[in-house]
């Protein structure tokens, strides 16, 4: 990240230049003006050039990302300077330079554990943060971190910052630790790159247009959705066959039991079940994990499976929520590959799209068993990677184990959110959103349609094990889905009554 002085007609101008368009970050608190230099000088160490001084108490540099100028503006004042005084004069500077009603889109506050305690806030100073910072985008960092470090001090003033700030970590502002070593041994420690990146991509989201809005005739009264979903929200859908053990690995994840276990080949999640947890490092966010029916199902059709995942995909979606990746659990216990293990398969893939397949995660499950079929369960999960899996991990997907700790889970989970390249959504939100196509011609649809025929086909030609009645009830079952999935027949119902 390169950081520049302007020239000597901005720095004249103050920061006139700022567009709208423009990220800005205010750095306070009390480490004096060495101390916000030097979280400066850990993001752009090799090509910082000096700031410049835009007045008596505000200096600032820039740096770029994209077609955007990011302003670090900091406060000059000494370490005992007030937070209140020093947000004061950074909202007297940002609206001498942009105008009333521009706010700065982040704030850090730096914290010097050698200076004494803090005082809790005041109902000022929280009312001003309010007024200057979009959105509370706000994150407090304690300096001093480093493997030398007296850690008792430290955590002791961690604990009053996060007691000091109570009223707005409940809101989302993080309060972290800043090391300036990036291979610290501290588990929970963040560079100045890395507080910085958190700030600025919380403030892209919040500067991103917003998407469309769906309308799709899919959606039922009785489907449920978040009474509060976020545009800072990661969604990470938990997919795979019924009995894979998607219930189990969110409650482990959770440490507590947000949603019912099958026992067996029985599934219990006939909607789809959302579970937001915490963050590990970014108070800010949410982490909306959830629960999903498979395609094989023991109380909904396949077609109904479909229905109901792609309204809430496509409800979050328009919600603005991020989806960070997908994982895809399938249990290794199961040495016989059922049909309904590879439609599970095919229907992820076309649910999910090429494009989002780097951030897919396929994690095995079920290895809590006694030692002597470990190896014959690790044969069958190599044999599943060079061949059902093998054109995912291609593309990208990580496959790795899941054992049954959350400790594993959490792994699981931080390889998706701490991805460099969060994927953003997958294709069938944006065939319903964006392209505004119906269910039935997104590729899910079509290759589900395919299949039921497929099935269809097999039933009528499979008949001898099975009663007149029974082949007659699951024939009729079928032909009820594929008419559902029938793109020509939903069109035309479509513009019949709602056209």
């Amino acid at each position: 990240m390169k950081l520049f002085k302007g020239g000597k007609n901005l720095a004249n101008a103050g920061a006139a230049f700022i567009g709208d368009q423009d990220i800005v970050i205010a750095i306070v608190g009390r480490v004096g003006i060495e101390g916000k230099r030097a979280f400066i000088d850990g993001v752009g160490r090799d090509n910082r050039n000096e700031p410049f001084a835009s007045s008596s108490h505000i200096h600032f540099v820039i740096t770029r990302r994209d077609s955007r100028n990011i302003y670090l503006a900091y406060t000059t004042g000494p370490k005992e300077q007030q937070l209140t005084e020093a947000v004061r004069q950074m909202r007297n500077w940002i609206s001498n330079a942009c105008g009333n009603g521009r706010k700065f889109s982040g704030l850090i506050y730096l914290e010097d554990p050698s200076t004494p305690p803090p005082t809790k806030l005041s109902r000022n100073a929280l009312d001003l943060l309010d007024q200057c910072v979009e959105r509370l985008n706000i994150i407090v960092a304690t300096t001093g971190w480093t493997d030398n470090a007296t850690t008792t001090l430290l955590e002791r003033r961690h604990k009053e910052l996060l007691e000091q700030w109570k009223p707005f970590v409940a809101r989302g502002v993080s309060v972290l630790r800043l090391s300036a070593q990036e291979n610290s041994s501290h588990h929970d420690f963040h560079t100045s790159t890395v507080i910085l990146n958190l700030i600025i991509k919380k403030a892209e989201n919040v500067t991103t247009a917003k998407r469309a809005v769906w309308k799709g005739k899919e959606q039922k009264a009785e489907d449920p959705f978040m009474n509060d979903p976020r545009d800072t929200d990661l969604v990470i859908p938990v997919m795979g066959p019924t009995g894979a053990g998607k219930s189990t690995f969110i409650n482990v994840v959770a440490g507590r039991d947000a949603t019912e276990v099958s026992h067996g080949i029985k599934s219990c999640t006939p909607q789809l079940l959302p579970v937001i947890l915490h963050h590990p490092t970014d108070h800010a966010r949410r982490i909306v994990l959830v629960d999903t029916p498979g395609f094989d199902d023991t109380h909904l059709s396949d077609s109904e499976v479909l229905r109901r995942t792609a309204v809430w995909l496509a409800q979050s979606y328009s919600a603005n929520m991020t989806l960070a990746g997908v994982i895809y659990l399938h249990d290794i216990s199961r040495p016989r590959l059922l049909g309904s293990f590879q439609k599970n398969l095919e229907m992820f893939n076309k649910l999910v799209g090429r494009d989002a397949i780097r951030n897919v995660v396929i994690a095995t499950t079920h290895w809590g068993v006694i030692l002597k079929e470990v190896d014959h369960r690790a044969n069958h999960e190599e044999k599943l990677s060079e061949s059902h899996w093998k054109d995912m991990i291609d593309l990208g997907a990580q496959l790795v184990r899941f054992a049954d700790s959350k400790e594993s889970g959490w792994d699981i989970l931080n390889h998706i959110v701490n991805h460099a390249d969060v994927i953003g959504s997958v294709k069938i939100q944006e065939e319903l959103v964006e392209i505004k196509k119906i269910l039935p011609e997104t590729e899910a649809g079509l290759a589900l349609l395919y299949t039921l025929e497929e099935l269809l086909q097999y039933k009528r030609t499979n008949v001898e094990r099975l009663s007149e009645e029974e082949i007659d009830k699951q024939i009729r079952a079928i032909l009820r889905q594929i008419n559902e999935l029938s793109g020509n027949r939903l069109r035309a119902w479509w513009n019949y009554y709602f056209l």
